[in-house]
């Protein structure tokens, strides 16, 4: 949807990169639809799964494409339009006072502390509904002291601090150490390196400090405990009455692994002052002057000094920025439902905090307007933190300017996969808390135990799936787009792997019921490894095109293109076909293509400007099997009219989620369609009952592999279904391994 303000098209120019730190490059507007569910939290392209950093762009696909503004043109959102949708109204409660002290007091259960084992640190936790709490004990002493404290939940709602952080990437074997103080004995305890600084910058001087704190809370030595906490997570976090998302000192580590480095604490208060510098200006565009984002110095006793932005000139804008949003909490698994679920959260690095309320709006403006975030001259990116941060803030139930997301939690797993977590089962388990539509993930049992494999929680986490309201959906999230070889059965999504965008809208759109018309049929007398629906399956793939790569540009050649622009163009219902099945069907803003007759003027202009110069070879391909309109105009003439009415920026915007992990295929009954990098001649098109997209399967012994969804325009509106009605296509059982 385009903004109603500050029109900026976007448009691809080469790859090109002054920061050897992948996460700071590019993003590509569009985490999805999640409409293109992991397409673009984010715009995807390219090389996905050879360099995991890559910036966000359509669903999630690795692109290293910059985006330069060109004149005309509409911005590019991210779930929503900010300028549009934002609820303005309800923003002054962000000026109100943060509190500063529990709602209220602390209950233990007793008045000893939790240590009652023979290591003297953790005893089980007696019921469920219980808890322990860290106290952080007052001193400024290199040692840490604390006491653990066995907590029921339920009677200290309110009366703790939540901690949101990274481990890091130390063990706990670098000599990190704290003390738990027990009937008057001191126990060390070793801790990460980040957890030990937290608790140093998080100790007063002056009073002792409750908090909850994963890694010591929790005995990381109990499985069983672990499994039982974890499960109790959406209770905890939310039970906070405030989360510290700790971000780190000055130095720390950018999610690729590389050291981040700021000069010094002045450096940390112009990060935040640059983000209250762009929400202020925002709130006052939009007419609210009496509302002021401002961030806070704490003093070891807890006292805080109110700052206000500081006069950041533009251009020095956006190295703090990146800085900012290139610190690991940005890509952790975990921090997610620690931020989505915090009835309030502050943001601290170092000794400075802002409310999660500003620092969330920043990441929304960026994601809106990359130009904020850019200092290569005219080339614009989004760090993927920033996209990140803005994905969670959406999530959040107390924001309130915005219509908080709403996903199913097949939806949640996919637009959540370039998230990092060092336990593949935390892809599922890190998620647990966060609110879903269909409640899946309350069905869910945490289970940490080495019986329990990652493949055998993700095909069970399927199966769940498979009795909700929408339960193919997670079958778009299957197939591994360059890397197929699947550890379990090809139909369970490796949710541990990064990979592109889906094709799958978030919500349902007519134009995208291949097999709505009939429920979802399954046999469940098979093996628990396979999976049986009842659908179609249609002819095999005749020819796949290359791929659409650097090289791709350098073998066109000019002859080629004056052959194809000089013979009998296509029929208009042909070319918006073509123009549709390119972009998949989407306009690279995780929202389905509304003007069709828009979006053909648009790919017109982009064949035409030499943008595009990959899709000659697609274009040749497809030629083949379309029949050209007798007597008609050229290619060249029919397309350059079309141009004049086009943005070749909008169409570029529109396929470059798709251009890398896509490909143009044909059939054997002359249908064409884009289908994943994997897929092979041979290849089956199948539909499903109760799909909304249709798959390609490779034959494997007496079942089907699954390559990946695809994009047929021909079929993807419930054809396949009237066929069945009149005879001419019989359903079948089709065996999934």
């Amino acid at each position: 949807m385009p903004s109603s303000k500050d029109p900026a098209e976007v448009t691809l120019v080469s790859p090109h990169s002054k920061n050897s730190c992948h996460s700071s490059r590019p993003w590509r507007a569009s985490i999805g639809s999640l409409r293109r569910s992991v397409a673009s939290y984010w715009n995807f392209a390219s090389k996905f799964t050879s360099d995991p950093t890559s910036v966000y762009g359509y669903g999630y696909l690795s692109n290293r494409m910059f985006f330069e503004a060109s004149p005309g043109g509409t911005t590019v959102p991210l779930f929503s339009n900010i300028y549009q949708e934002s609820n303005l109204d309800h923003v002054s409660v962000f000026s109100e006072p943060s509190p500063q002290f529990p709602l209220q007091p602390f209950t233990p259960v007793h008045d000893e502390s939790s240590a009652r084992s023979t290591s003297g640190i953790y005893s089980p936790l007696p019921t469920d509904g219980q808890f322990r709490l860290l106290e952080i004990l007052p001193g400024d002493s290199e040692t840490i002291r604390c006491k653990l404290h066995v907590c029921s939940l339920k009677e200290n709602e309110t009366a703790y601090e939540a901690l949101s952080y990274t481990w890091g990437t130390h063990g706990t074997s670098d000599g990190h150490r704290i003390e738990i103080i027990t009937d008057g004995k001191s126990h060390p305890l070793a801790v990460t390196e980040s957890l030990n600084v937290a608790l140093r910058d998080l100790r007063r001087s002056n009073a002792s400090r409750l908090v909850w704190a994963d890694a010591v809370c929790i005995n990381q030595k109990d499985v069983e405990e672990r499994g039982h906490q974890v499960a109790m997570m959406e209770e905890i976090y939310s039970g906070a009455w405030q989360v510290i998302i700790w971000l780190g000192e000055d130095a720390d580590f950018c999610s690729c692994g590389q050291t981040i480095i700021e000069s010094s604490l002045s450096s940390v208060s112009e990060a935040f002052s640059v983000l209250c510098a762009l929400v202020n200006d925002w709130l006052v565009q939009c007419g609210h002057k009496e509302v002021k984002a401002t961030f806070f110095e704490v003093s070891k006793d807890g006292q805080s000094a109110l700052h206000d932005q500081e006069n950041v000139p533009d251009y020095a804008r956006p190295i703090p920025i990146q800085r900012l949003f290139r610190r690991r909490w940005f890509s952790r698994i975990w921090v997610i439902q620690e931020s989505v679920l915090a009835r309030h959260a502050v943001v601290q690095l170092g000794q400075y905090q802002i409310p999660w309320e500003w620092v969330g709006l920043a990441a929304a403006l960026i994601a809106h307007k990359p130009e904020l975030t850019d200092d290569y001259g005219d080339r614009e990116q989004v760090p993927i933190g920033a996209m990140n941060a803005y994905l969670m803030y959406r999530l959040c139930t107390s924001q309130s300017c915005f219509p908080p997301l709403e996903f199913s939690f097949a939806q949640l797993l996919q637009v959540t996969r370039l998230f990092d977590c060092k336990e593949s089962k935390d892809k599922v388990y890190g998620l647990l808390g966060i609110p879903t539509k269909d409640s899946v993930n309350k069905k869910i049992v945490p289970d940490y135990s080495k019986a329990t494999s990652m493949e055998m929680v993700y095909q069970g986490v399927t199966k769940l799936m498979l009795e909700s309201d929408s339960p193919l959906t997670f079958l778009s999230g299957a197939g591994t787009f360059g890397d197929y070889n699947p550890a379990g059965p090809s139909w369970v999504p490796s949710w541990q792997k990064r990979r592109p965008w889906t094709i799958l809208p978030t919500k349902q759109d007519p134009r995208f019921q291949c097999g709505m018309g009939i429920p979802m049929k399954v046999d469940r007398s098979g093996k628990t490894s396979q999976l049986s629906l009842q659908g179609v399956l249609l002819d095999g793939i005749k020819t796949v095109q290359q791929d659409r790569g650097i090289w791709g540009f350098l073998s066109e050649s000019e002859q080629e293109r004056e052959s194809f622009f000089s013979k009998p163009r296509w029929s208009d219902v042909d070319y918006r076909k073509y123009a549709l099945t390119l972009t998949c069907g989407g306009d690279g803003r995780a929202y389905p293509v509304e003007d069709e007759a828009t979006h053909l003027a648009d790919f017109a202009a982009g064949v035409l400007s030499h943008r595009m110069k990959w899709t000659l070879k697609d274009l040749i391909t497809v030629d083949e099997i379309i029949e050209p309109v007798v007597g008609g105009v050229t290619h060249l003439e029919y397309l350059t009219e079309l141009a004049k009415d086009g943005d070749f920026g909008r169409y570029v915007s529109a396929v470059a989620p798709v251009r890398k992990s896509y490909r143009v295929f044909t059939t054997e009954s002359k249908l064409f369609g884009v289908g994943p990098v994997d897929m092979m001649v041979g290849d089956r098109l199948c539909v499903f009952f109760g799909a909304e997209v249709p798959f390609l399967l490779r034959p494997k012994g007496d079942g089907y592999l699954v390559v990946g969804e695809c994009y047929v325009y021909d079929i993807m509106h419930g054809e396949i279904l009237g066929k069945i009605e009149d005879g001419s296509l019989e359903a079948s059982w089709v065996k999934l391994v």
